[in-house]
Order: structure tokens, then sequence, then C-alpha cells
């Protein structure tokens, strides 16, 4: 399933792609819950023959092959920060990287690992790289009511994956534009869509 050409993502293949901390995919699909377990392995206990697969791989356009990487990644990130870091913010994409519940969920898991090994430069690399992010590669429509929506569509977004990153280690300026953030979209939900199983 593709998205539309304008927006920002990954190749989704298929939605029903589950989300790992589901207890439910563990006992229904037996199958992916292994490839993630084998996945979580091999950077924890071969980091290289993780990089080789993560170098071969990490150019495929498909949602499903980033969140592989994004779950091995997890393992690296007390040893390598850098290297996550590198990856969060070498593609805009990468920053969208999640399910169709919530489609920031490995990102954010992610910079939340990642985030306490960061030092301050890398932190406010970081920082930068989700301020300039943007939902859509451009704004298709004339109609300036639909820009102004998806502007404030991608300033939600934004927030989703700001606040993935410790307040502590946040730089006063970003902390400050959360506050300002939190307060120009009270009650927003870190999900796109609420699951109720």
């Amino acid at each position: 399933m593709d998205a539309h050409d304008f927006v920002i993502g990954y190749r989704s293949v298929d939605s029903r792609f589950p989300n790992i901390d589901d207890r439910y995919m563990r006992r229904e699909m037996p199958f992916i819950a292994a490839v993630v377990a084998a996945i979580k392995a091999l950077a924890m206990d071969n980091p290289e023959a993780f990089r080789e697969f993560l170098q071969a791989n990490r150019q495929l356009e498909f949602m499903p092959v980033q969140r592989l990487l994004a779950w091995g990644l997890q393992q690296l990130a007390p040893h390598s920060p850098s290297e996550v870091l590198e990856f969060l913010t070498e593609d805009a994409r990468r920053l969208v990287i999640g399910t169709y519940h919530d489609v920031h969920a490995d990102s954010n898991r992610l910079i939340r690992i990642v985030a306490p090994y960061l030092d301050d430069q890398q932190i406010r690399k970081l920082e930068h790289a989700i301020l300039c992010w943007n939902r859509y590669a451009f704004l298709p429509d004339s109609d300036a009511k639909a820009r102004l929506h998806r502007l404030q569509w991608t300033r939600e977004h934004r927030l989703r994956l700001l606040r993935a990153i410790p307040a502590e280690r946040m730089s006063p300026s970003c902390r400050q534009h959360l506050t300002e953030e939190e307060r120009a979209f009270p009650g927003l939900q870190d999900a796109d869509i609420r699951s109720y199983r």
C-alpha cells in the first residue's frame, strides 16, 4: 500500500505488520515474532553481522524492513549512539517509522532509547532534524485552508517526536518550544488511532 506521493514515509506493504509490543502478535503471528527476536539477538550477539545487514538494507523503501532495522538499532544504542543518530537523521522518512496506529512508534522508541547516550551536540542535531522535519514533501493543494491544515498537522507530528527526547536532555530553547507547542495543541495524543483491543 503506497502513501500519497506528497506524504513523507516508507511504503507500508501491509498495514497489518504488527506492533512488536503486542502480545497478540507473539501468539498469533509467531513467524513475524521470530524474525523480530532474531534481529534483536543478532544485534546483541553479533553487532558486526547486524551492521552488515543494516548496510545491505538501509536504503530499502519498505516500512517492515525499516522497522526491523530500528529494532536492531535499539540494541546498539548504548554502545553506538552516533550510529543510531545517523540512521534517524540521514533520511526524513526515518522519523516516521511505525505502525498504522502510531506512525512514529518505532522512531520515538529509538529516540527514547538513544537520547541518554547522546552528547549535547548530538542532541542538538536530533532536535534540529525534528524541528526542520515536514510530514509533506510538498503541499499539492491550491486551497489555502488545506495548506494551513497540513502545516498544523506537521507541527503536531513534530510535537509527538519532540516528546520522545527526555526533557532533561533538551536544550533550553527546544524545551521552551515544546512547552509552547503543548499549549498550542492541548490533549494531543501520541497515537494516530487508538486501539480498543
